[in-house]
């Protein structure tokens, strides 16, 4: 079965994610596990709640 990037924890807007503040659950409905990596360095838009999945409007593109 798929599983799919979540956080972790509560986290404010303009997070600079990092690998521990993600993990991977089922169901598959959201990004895809193998995005976890690529994801840390991303900067949070908005404000994201514990167990939510993520998605590509929660994320600003990376500057480097």
């Amino acid at each position: 079965m798929r599983r799919s990037v979540v956080f972790v924890r509560d986290l404010p807007a303009g997070h600079q994610l990092q690998i521990e503040d993600l993990d991977v659950k089922r169901p598959g409905t959201g990004l895809a596990s193998e995005w976890i990596e690529q994801l840390a360095g991303y900067t949070l838009k908005k404000d994201v709640k514990a167990d939510n999945l993520v998605s590509v409007e929660d994320i600003v593109e990376k500057l480097n």
